[in-house]
């Protein structure tokens, strides 16, 4: 979980940026003062689109807010009222998208209100979720997350030549990230339908593992035509287990009789 903006480690700045992956846990601590009254944390979520709009969402997948830290006395006598009865409420933000969200923005401003909902005051964030990389989940197996990006364990596997054993892999604060493809930047006036072709991969399968191809109620038919920006980012994975390249001949797809176990 990156921060590209300086802070103080508490309630990030307005505008603060941050990245991370599919899988991986972003942790944002939340603080906010009052005098007397109870503090209620929540959030309010946006899709940013390629073009910097952004479009409210009720709720953005993987997001919680865990309130259950105790309040703390701030400390010193002279705090604005100059009363001992100004407490500091604190929460946790926690945020870990999934494999749809890949390749997506978002932000998320976050609302510190009294109980009553009289005065709100809120902090406006920005998280960039990753593509063609993840962490696993607790309690997820290499093959688990390989069909969850509808490929194979032994292609993620010879894509992250150094992972080393399969069976023993980290999870949690120490994960690693995980390669599921490799990003292409897209030519002025590609498609993924054209993408697809070059790379001998089902067109199908690319706009399920780039769901930003499909957002905003476009349809996976019709994104599989959509022009893409220069420079687009899409993750992309070759199915290098199930080609055939006969000399200097064109390459083929291996029929699945011939390699039934690979399904990339």
């Amino acid at each position: 979980f990156n921060s590209t903006t300086e802070g103080d480690n508490l309630t990030p700045a307005e505008g603060s940026r941050f990245s991370l992956y599919p899988g991986c846990v972003a942790e944002v601590p939340l603080h906010a003062t009052s005098v007397w009254y109870k503090v209620v944390f929540g959030y309010e979520a946006y899709v940013v689109e390629f073009d910097g709009s952004e479009v409210r969402i009720p709720s953005l997948d993987g997001v919680s807010i865990d309130t259950s830290y105790t309040t703390d006395l701030l400390p010193g006598k002279d705090n604005f009222t100059g009363t001992p009865n100004n407490y500091t409420w604190s929460a946790l933000l926690t945020y870990q998208p999934r494999a749809q969200q890949a390749g997506s923005q978002n932000k998320i401003c976050v609302t510190a209100s009294d109980e009553w909902l009289m005065r709100t005051t809120r902090r406006c964030i920005y998280i960039t979720t990753g593509t063609c990389k993840a962490c696993l989940r607790s309690g997820q197996s290499l093959g688990a997350l390989a069909a969850e990006y509808q490929t194979d364990w032994l292609q993620i596997w010879a894509t992250n030549p150094r992972m080393g054993n399969p069976d023993v892999i980290q999870i949690g604060a120490n994960a690693k990230l995980i390669n599921i493809g490799v990003l292409y930047k897209a030519r002025a006036g590609e498609t993924p339908l054209s993408v697809s072709e070059r790379m001998y991969w089902s067109v199908e399968r690319m706009v399920a593992l780039n769901p930003q191809l499909t957002t905003f109620g476009t349809t996976a038919e019709a994104a599989k035509n959509r022009t893409l920006i220069e420079g687009q980012s899409l993750c992309v994975v070759p199915p290098v287990c199930g080609l055939i390249c006969p000399g200097e001949g064109k390459c083929y797809r291996q029929p699945v009789s011939q390699n039934a176990g690979y399904v990339a």
